[in-house]
């Protein structure tokens, strides 16, 4: 339900910030200098209301139609998400000038990178700094360029009917209008040489490759195109982990794709390191930490002619646990292609560790009991914490669900109907679970 759920607004950003950002001399007066971009486009019934296909007609940036900004007349830090169900966007300036990529999905580069064009995929986030010194009173636009890109890339097919058909296909189009207003005190107007040092992960240290593939699949069901791109030669099955990875494993991933079209491929739990598109080490602005890549589709192929299939690897350190019953995913991230089954998942295991756990009581009390407002949770053996809680009523329906909770200050019950509800811990170490009972009054 990916698709209907960003359709309807269920996406945005978070923006982490750390000590080494936060020394670096870079825009941060939020909304002056320092501005989110979330990037999407929509479809508009006769009566106004969205409706949920792959593109909409209508560009929207910060779910704001033909929107526009003002900006001061110095150096501009965008935070820009693409929030898309499937376009790409190939980012630009009306003026053709300069701007320089800081990050990428997971963090700081090591130094900004000055492009005037970058295409960023759906899922992918990117910070920009625009230099706008000694602009005062002029206007700038922020553009897509997707008339240049591939016919295989979200965005530069050119359908003129069927479910893909949008007017934004193959074109042009504005993505947000920029007047540029009066410098700021205390303004930064230039942009900084070097930004941090990352230590990227050594491929020699890596414990295995893992080989994935993504193909075209034609003539299944329930699926809106021509073709179901799938993972791994299967659709999604909630109830299979294609891998068990071990707890702090460094991997490989090989991703080849004999697909036709290119999917933007994402993975939870890790930021990686690019090693490869088609043997190519990765362009500057893409050779931090990234949780999103870009797979092409394949080259050539026609009748007889299967093609040569694309390949793309990263490493990735597997340094957080995850068990079956919250498994980790990946998957495209255009919106449709994962709802039809372009997903799977894995877990993180430490078999070492739950073993040694597995026969630990787990001894915890709930206070106070009855209540009407906070609940404390309190484990006998302080070695011990909550990985999960679930609290359900006497029907078994699901009240509150807290992953990893933090439990100092309590857990806020006061929403809750006056009745009998029971606590259901997962122990963060060993695994295991175990019921408590309690009442609101």
């Amino acid at each position: 339900m990916t698709e209907e759920q960003i359709t309807k607004g269920i996406g945005g950003l978070i923006i982490v910030r750390d000590s080494i950002e936060s020394a670096l001399a870079l825009p941060r007066s939020y909304g002056v200098d320092d501005i989110p971009l979330v990037l999407t486009d929509r479809d508009f019934s006769t009566s106004n209301q969205f409706t949920m296909v792959p593109y909409g007609d209508s560009m929207l940036t910060n779910m704001t139609l033909r929107a526009q900004y003002q900006v001061p007349a110095q150096v501009v830090r965008f935070r820009i998400l693409n929030g898309a169900i499937e376009r790409s966007y190939n980012l630009g300036f009306s003026d053709g000038r300069s701007f320089s990529i800081i990050t990428s999905d997971g963090g700081l580069l090591n130094a900004p990178v000055s492009v005037t064009k970058y295409i960023l995929h759906a899922g992918e986030r990117i910070e920009i700094l625009v230099n706008c010194s000694g602009q005062s009173g002029t206007s700038v636009d922020l553009k897509a360029y997707n008339s240049l890109l591939a016919g295989n890339v979200a965005g530069g097919e050119n359908f003129n009917n069927g479910p893909f058909a949008n007017y934004l296909g193959k074109k042009d189009f504005n993505i947000l209008h920029l007047n540029i207003g009066a410098q700021t005190a205390n303004a930064i107007t230039t942009i900084p040489k070097t930004l941090i040092t990352n230590i990227l992960l050594n491929s020699a240290n890596a414990n295995i490759t893992r080989k994935l593939t993504i193909s075209d699949s034609a003539g299944l069901p329930n699926i809106q195109g021509p073709n179901a791109f799938i993972l791994n030669h299967k659709l999604f099955n909630i109830n299979y982990n294609e891998y068990q990875v071990p707890l702090n494993n460094t991997e490989i991933w090989e991703i080849t794709s004999s697909s036709a079209f290119g999917h933007p491929f994402h993975i939870h739990d890790v930021e990686f390191n690019i090693i490869s598109v088609n043997g190519v080490a990765p362009t500057a602005a893409q050779a931090g930490w990234k949780d999103v890549v870009f797979i092409p589709g394949k080259t050539g192929g026609g009748p007889g002619n299967p093609g040569t299939p694309s390949v793309v690897k990263f490493i990735a350190k597997f340094d957080d646990y995850a068990d079956a019953l919250h498994p980790f995913m990946y998957h495209c991230h255009i919106s449709l292609h994962e709802d039809e089954g372009m997903m799977g998942q894995f877990v993180v295991t430490n078999q070492n560790a739950v073993a040694d756990l597995k026969n630990t009581d787990i001894l915890v009390s709930l206070y106070p009991n009855p209540t009407n407002n906070k609940l404390y949770i309190e484990f006998k053996n302080q070695n011990q914490s909550a990985y999960y809680i679930t609290i359900t009523d006497v029907l078994g329906r699901t009240k509150v669900m807290l992953p990893k909770p933090e439990l100092l200050n309590g857990i806020d019950v006061s929403h809750l109907s006056k009745g009998i509800y029971h606590l259901t811990i997962i122990e963060n170490n060993s695994k295991q679970t175990t019921t408590k009972t309690f009442v609101v009054n």
